[in-house]
């Protein structure tokens, strides 16, 4: 490697462009020469290095010397600013879901490839280590019959439509694309919700040939403290997630349980990797954009079952 790979990152100062801001300036093959948002005094107090330039607009960051932009701004602002920037020949890492529309997401894997740069789609679900370690210890517990995850949350961005876009692709996709690696592509699907005073619940089952049935429930604007649990029933067992005290995982054997903490967390910084070294043709993405197209699909047809 001669140089750096020289990145723009759109929404630094929200939680997930920190993070990837903090990745790309630890790993010596990148190099953040410029961060945009919409406040410039949170910008600077987020990014105090004088050697990153800020910037308030997009057109901004589409200039000669940015190689590669990261996208980690709300849902709704996927679309134009992954598009701007593909159009101006960069490379580009945007955080899941890329966009909530199938035509959109195949505009802009065809201008990618038109354009002979990386669009890194950042599903990160797979890789996270309490999806592992419940894959672990599902690999061990016979044929599974049940799942059932569910999440309560408070009232962050995603209760608010025009931020969030499709309900589903904003919060579904993340536990309906783990059940997806655990038990294969479904035969079917079903959803109902509702959303109503800065409230949004909607549960959504999946069922697979093999007779497994699996139900997602999501809710925001409910919970001070995020309620987060899971459990699968098999032919040998069950296994299960809980957030309370802290995060771990129970193996049940019916004669046997297993405790098991889950280790620290780095599918988010394996992705800001794998970006990099699709950036320099050294490997390739976490998620393949198949994936992240799939499960898209799926979320979008809970949402025509619920018009």
């Amino acid at each position: 490697m001669d140089k750096p790979v020289r990145v723009a990152v759109i929404g630094a100062t929200g939680m997930m462009g920190q993070i990837r801001l903090g990745q790309l300036q630890e790993d010596p093959r990148s190099e953040v020469v410029m961060v945009l948002g919409r406040d410039v005094r949170r910008l600077r107090e987020a990014v105090p290095d004088e050697a990153v330039r800020l910037a308030t607009e997009l057109e901004q960051v589409l200039v000669k010397d940015v190689e590669a932009v990261v996208v980690s701004t709300c849902n709704v602002f996927h679309y134009e600013q992954v598009k701007a920037a593909l159009e101006a020949g960069k490379h580009v890492l945007c955080e899941y879901p890329l966009v909530d529309d199938l035509a959109q997401y195949d505009e802009l894997v065809a201008l990618a490839r038109k354009k002979g740069v990386v669009l890194h789609h950042g599903l990160t679900v797979r890789a996270e280590s309490l999806h592992r370690t419940m894959k672990a210890a599902l690999s061990r517990l016979g044929e599974p019959r049940a799942a059932y995850y569910r999440y309560y949350g408070g009232a962050k961005w995603y209760i608010d439509p025009a931020l969030r876009g499709d309900v589903f692709c904003g919060l579904h996709i993340h536990f309906m694309d783990q059940f997806i690696d655990l038990f294969g592509q479904p035969s079917g699907i079903a959803a109902h919700g509702i959303e109503k005073d800065r409230q949004v619940s909607a549960t959504v089952m999946m069922q697979w040939t093999s007779g497994l049935v699996g139900t997602i429930e999501f809710a925001m604007g409910f919970a001070d403290k995020p309620e987060y649990m899971g459990t699968i029933v098999t032919t040998d067992g069950w296994c299960g997630f809980s957030a309370d005290p802290e995060m771990h995982v129970t193996v049940d054997r019916g004669d046997e349980r297993t405790i098991i903490t889950p280790p620290p967390d780095t599918s988010k910084a394996e992705d800001t990797r794998s970006f990099l070294d699709e950036v320099l043709g050294a490997g390739g993405p976490l998620s393949d954009l198949d994936t992240g197209r799939r499960a898209i699909e799926l979320c979008l047809e809970c949402s025509r079952q619920l018009r």
